[in-house]
């Protein structure tokens, strides 16, 4: 009596073991950008004792998703003996990947309210559409999950899945898609109309513009690879969506946003303090009368653009033009107002110590 094996689908095999490194490749992608930004996070970050939203965020970020390509990893390399094994480890990625998709729309909707603030029609939309991100997730897919049965790799075949199916997971990623785009839509119009001017220095608008382009483009890429290897099924789609790539690439993206911006806050340290609550504008002059009235005829310095949460300090100058308040500056027009007045004062300024140099001199000139 002979025993036999059935046999193995090499094509098969072969695309599990091209998934397999596609994951690992994700995994160490992301532990590796981790370890990239380890300075920069204790420098930016954990070396400063004043703890704030963004900074329990970014940190949160920053666990969350080392845990969750880990997770991802163990569940495409683990040869799992029960199904219940397999659910636990699927739920634990799911509920990480909650948390970083939670930080990811906080992140994008605070810096749309810091621009928009005021605006409580435009928030309040921006606000319904996030909360409607965060909960299709956590109710369409998790229900999903919930009804899905465990899918043990038998060898040479390692790793388990949850296939999870369900009829209305495209309102999901359609829901998630508007999300993001309305998010960065509201920021490029703020922001671009501000960051766009010649001979004005705008840190802040021009950091808010390309990292939220730069994020918008990464995130979305990954989420229509996902979409359509999911409803247009190739030869490719059984290698990417294990490794669930996209939200370890929104997270990247975040982590990378949260340290630019906060290097960018230190090194103005005297300028502003910035927590996301409100874009400010103030406006910095340099002893351009002095200056003038003794022929140098320097000019103004650059205006300066920064922002803050309403705690705005400005650095004083000798001619004190705009000492008086911040200008909040929301339209070209506004800006080109403000130095139009600037112009104007120092003008005056100058014709004024003119007419008192004259009259100095003639008593001079008559001995």
């Amino acid at each position: 009596m002979s025993s036999s094996t059935p046999p193995i689908d090499l094509a098969l095999l072969s695309t599990q073991i091209d998934s397999k490194y596609f994951t690992l490749s994700i995994t160490a992608w992301t532990i590796y950008e981790m370890i990239l930004t380890e300075v920069d996070s204790i420098d930016l970050f954990w070396m400063h004792n004043r703890w704030s939203v963004s900074k329990i965020l970014f940190f949160l970020n920053r666990i969350s998703v080392i845990l969750t390509v880990i997770d991802v990893t163990i569940l495409s390399f683990a040869p799992f003996e029960s199904g219940y094994d397999c659910i636990v480890a699927t739920w634990i990625q799911f509920v990480l990947s909650i948390f970083i998709i939670a930080i990811v729309a906080f992140t994008l909707a605070s810096r749309s309210f810091a621009l928009w603030r005021g605006n409580y029609i435009v928030l309040g939309i921006l606000f319904l559409v996030m909360t409607a991100n965060i909960l299709n997730y956590l109710f369409i897919y998790g229900t999903a999950l919930y009804k899905a049965v465990p899918f043990l790799g038998q060898p040479p075949f390692t790793g388990c899945a949850l296939i999870a199916q369900s009829n209305v997971m495209w309102v999901m990623f359609a829901n998630t898609l508007v999300f993001e785009a309305l998010s960065i839509g509201l920021i490029i119009y703020k922001a671009w109309p501000i960051a766009r001017q010649r001979g004005i220095q705008t840190p802040l608008f021009t950091l808010l513009l390309e990292d939220g382009i730069g994020y918008y483009l990464s995130f979305t890429v990954s989420k229509l690879f996902i979409v359509g290897a999911i409803y247009f099924p190739t030869s490719i789609s059984n290698i990417i969506l294990p490794s669930y790539f996209s939200v370890p690439v929104a997270s990247v993206a975040i982590n990378r946003l949260f340290i630019r911006l906060q290097r960018m806050m230190i090194k103005r340290p005297a300028l502003t303090e910035y927590t996301t609550a409100n874009i400010s504008t103030v406006h910095n002059t340099s002893s351009g009368s002095r200056s003038r009235s003794s022929g140098g005829g320097s000019a103004p310095k650059d205006v300066v653009t920064i922002g803050g949460t309403g705690r705005v300090r400005a650095r004083r100058h000798h001619d004190d033009v705009f000492s008086n308040g911040d200008i909040e500056l929301v339209t070209a027009e506004d800006l080109h107002d403000a130095t139009r007045r600037r112009d104007s004062t120092l003008a005056h300024t100058v014709t004024g110590e003119s007419i008192a140099h004259t009259i100095e001199s003639k008593p001079r000139s008559l001995v």
